[in-house]
């Protein structure tokens, strides 16, 4: 993935908009950022753990490249050789 890359307008807003209304402004403000993906928990199988997490990200501009990176790692090694491996 190219991280130069932006988000669409719309999803980008957001973003920015769940950022200031949780950080209330607050510059020291932490946030974790990780995969909420619906083929983590199937009925069959648990695929937990496999895209990244990132904690204590401080600052919209990291928030921003935290959730990039998330989104990348959908498509990580992790992500797509456990579901092949296990008939999926």
């Amino acid at each position: 993935m190219d991280y130069r890359h932006t988000f669409p307008a719309g999803l980008e807003k957001a973003i920015h908009d769940a950022y200031n209304q949780l950080s209330a402004d607050d510059a020291q403000a932490s946030f974790a950022v990780r995969s909420s993906a619906t083929a983590e928990d199937m009925p069959d199988a648990s695929f937990a753990g496999q895209q990244e997490t990132f904690l204590n990200v401080q600052g919209y501009d990291a928030v921003l490249v935290a959730v990039k990176h998330v989104f990348a790692s959908l498509f990580n090694d992790r992500a797509t050789l456990l579901p092949r491996a296990s008939g999926l």
